[in-house]
């Protein structure tokens, strides 16, 4: 059976996983026998095995579709096919091979980006596709990473990242981090760097932290005496888990250790949730809105500690037990939301005051006294049968009553409404609203409200 590029494809992928159990396997065999290599030494020559496989498998996967593009210096082609492809970021491997082909892949790739990013001429785009065109752009700049520029195509690149900087960067519009990221990967791509100012490039970083090629393009970009001005301006904007990313891939842990960096975010999250807890006591809608945020950037530290192994300086378990913990309380808050509102729907419900009826004298009978029971259960219905004919003169008491001192107007549903936290909602019901079961949250429409000589809120006989 012959082997396909996918087996080959699938294989290359494994070699990660393979090159673990086979470092488990030396580190047993080193507890057995003595070893004169360190394991170090396998590793970079499996991963320099691994990218080499890896490029002449990209080479053999170009599509010629791309290739074919660039052989005729068609960038804005080649913009558009990344634009409507499926998975743009699958083309980024094989752009610098398909670039090979091109006779100046620099000066087309530019072409392709000025005219391309801010729409500069033609019809205009719309939003989304001038998102999918902006993307397209960024991965053909990211895959020029490399490639030599020459000085008239340099000139060329400073005339266009002058025009971004002083219109999308530095403010006249909107900015957005998908500007600022095009931005210095022009910069970064064509060899501008030294023709703006270093703060000016920080400043640039800051907004794009979070992006996927921040720590590289900083790598490459920012010199080493400005990196910690730039995790200092991270820490400043109290973007821990990010400051963690730039002081490890830029080795600067000894100035910014990521485990004080990362309880630092902790600590702040949870003063951000029990400030929340007592400040939104009355919309938990909001309080769970705020919780979420910070439960999602408790999981950032947790995705950081795996991403970077930091499990043996800062265990993870406490902070998974804290999320469930939290994510369980705002499950119950959502749940009483939906009770409540359920609740309101069901008070809503409840009969106005043309369907009320005066309380029913009912005798207290023994549970034994079956003769009695019937008696009680006739009596009921008589009172039901004689429901319409009542609700004319409970409507008259509504009117001449409701608006007297010892009752609530419209706005204001009483004391009891407004110790559950409905005060100053209009519920549509006029008079006193007792519970009729505290427990339950529903409540019922009372025609009068109560009196010294009637303290149980129900119109006498």
């Amino acid at each position: 059976m012959s082997t396909t590029m996918e087996d080959i494809s699938v294989a290359i992928n494994q070699i990660n996983i393979k090159k673990q159990t086979l470092h488990q396997s030396f580190q047993t065999l080193q507890t057995i026998i003595p070893i004169p290599n360190k394991w170090s030494d396998f590793d970079s020559y499996f991963t320099s095995l691994h990218s080499s496989l890896q490029t002449k498998l990209t080479l053999l996967q170009t599509r010629p579709e791309l290739i074919s593009f660039c052989l005729h210096s068609n960038g804005s082609g080649l913009r558009d096919f990344i634009a409507n492809a499926d998975d743009p970021l699958a083309l980024l491997p094989q752009l610098p091979a398909a670039y090979a082909h091109a006779p100046d892949p620099a000066s087309m790739v530019l072409d392709a980006v000025a005219e391309g990013f801010y729409s500069s001429g033609g019809k205009k785009k719309k939003v989304t596709e001038l998102g999918l065109v902006r993307g397209a752009c960024l991965v053909m700049l990211e895959g020029l990473v490399g490639f030599g520029v020459g000085d008239e195509v340099r000139d060329k690149a400073m005339e266009v990242a002058k025009k971004w900087f002083g219109r999308y960067v530095l403010g006249i519009e909107e900015v957005r981090e998908v500007n600022v990221l095009g931005f210095l990967f022009l910069v970064g791509v064509y060899g501008l760097v030294d023709r703006f100012r270093n703060d000016e490039v920080v400043d640039c970083f800051v907004v794009v932290a979070r992006r996927r090629q921040a720590v590289e393009l900083c790598r490459r970009m920012v010199p080493s005496d400005k990196i910690n001005d730039l995790i200092q301006k991270l820490l400043n904007k109290e973007m821990y888990v990010t400051a963690v990313k730039f002081s490890i891939g830029l080795q600067k842990t000894d100035v910014f250790p990521p485990v004080r960096l990362l309880e630092e975010q902790k600590l702040k999250s949870m003063s951000i949730i029990e400030d929340t807890r007592h400040t939104s006591v009355n919309d938990p809608q909001i309080c769970n809105e705020v919780m979420m945020k910070e439960i999602n950037t408790l999981k950032s530290i947790i995705k950081c500690i795996d991403e970077h192994n930091l499990q043996s300086e800062y265990p993870k378990d406490g902070l998974v037990e804290l999320v469930n913990k939290l994510e369980s309380e705002v499950q119950k808050s959502k749940q009483a939301i939906v009770k409540i509102s359920n609740d309101d729907l069901g008070f809503r419900k409840q009969p106005t005051s043309e369907h009320v009826c005066k309380k029913p004298k009912v005798n207290k009978v023994s549970p034994t006294d079956v003769s009695a029971v019937a008696r009680t259960v006739q009596d009921d219905m008589q009172i039901k049968e004689s429901h319409s004919e009542e609700s004319d003169a409970v409507q008259d008491h509504f009117g001449q009553d409701h608006n007297s001192p010892g009752g609530s107007s419209p706005t204001d549903p009483g004391p009891i409404a407004s110790s559950y936290g409905f005060k100053g909602v209009n519920y549509g019901f006029v008079g006193n609203q007792m519970p009729a079961d505290v427990g339950s949250g529903f409540y019922v429409a009372q025609p009068n409200p109560p009196s010294a000589n009637n303290s149980n809120g129900w119109i006498s006989d």
